[in-house]
């Protein structure tokens, strides 16, 4: 009987904790459940969506050009084949490229570029309330609040090349060109340049509340704040600031330094 019962706790947790492999190519069948590249997804979403938590979804090489913005709202990993040399989320200069919307999502690998949002949260990636972006390359897209990526409340964006975004509301209002942090979220270890904002935080701006560790910001512009505007309860730690176009840094209410 201790044996069944030993048999059966195990049992319940390996099904409790089951990991799946999707996949998506621009050559699959486009077969649920998309379990091999054989009948993989051939757009994105799709793969999410038919996706649980804990699942893997891999992206193959090659250029995804969407028509509305991904959606991840599950604790699932989104990760390319080969890196973010070879596979790229585009927003086609027409939609967001990313929301992120949970605290175990994870996106890694892709370069994510030309997402346009003039009206709201993050061009490239929204990250409203927990999510991870790591080891992508995020250029030339647009948004009024981080042009490359927003994080609202919580969030991480780690090991990442920022570049070329842009804050622009297309009116004169501009909130952190490579990233904005709202009330919350990290920017650990990423490389931050040749970012633009129209008003504040060139490189990355914090509005309520944020930290920035281990960055490297350089050769952005702003006209309050070129590489970085920290605003009530943030932090900077252990981070190169230099060659900005305008101050290196603004410091406003009790944001740190």
């Amino acid at each position: 009987m201790q044996f069944k019962c030993i048999f059966f706790t195990m049992f319940l947790a390996t099904s409790l904790f089951a990991q799946n492999t999707l996949y998506v190519s621009s050559g699959g069948s486009n077969t649920p459940p998309y379990s091999s590249w054989a009948t993989a997804a051939t757009t994105i979403q799709p793969a999410i969506n038919a996706s649980a938590t804990n699942d893997i979804i891999i992206v193959d090489d090659g250029t995804f050009t969407l028509t509305t913005k991904v959606s991840i709202t599950k604790g699932v990993t989104l990760k390319s084949r080969n890196g973010y040399l070879n596979t790229t989320i585009s927003g086609n200069n027409a939609v967001q490229c990313l929301y992120i919307n949970h605290a175990s999502a994870i996106v890694e690998g892709f370069t994510i570029t030309n997402g346009y949002n003039p009206g709201g949260f993050g061009g490239g990636a929204n990250i409203v309330t927990g999510g991870t972006i790591r080891n992508c390359l995020i250029r030339n897209n647009q948004a009024r609040d981080g042009g490359g990526v927003a994080i609202d409340n919580s969030g991480l964006v780690e090991n990442c090349v920022i570049r070329d975004n842009r804050a622009d509301n297309n009116s004169g209002s501009g909130y952190g060109g490579g990233v904005r942090m709202l009330s919350g979220g990290i920017t650990r270890g990423c490389l931050v340049y040749d970012n633009v904002s129209v008003q504040y935080g060139g490189g990355i701006n914090i509005w309520n509340a944020g930290l920035i560790q281990n960055c490297t910001i350089v050769f952005n512009t702003a006209p309050d704040g070129a590489g970085v505007r920290c605003r009530s309860a943030s932090v900077m730690e252990n981070s190169i600031v230099y060659y900005n176009a305008g101050s290196n840094w603004q410091v406003s209410g009790s944001g740190q330094i």
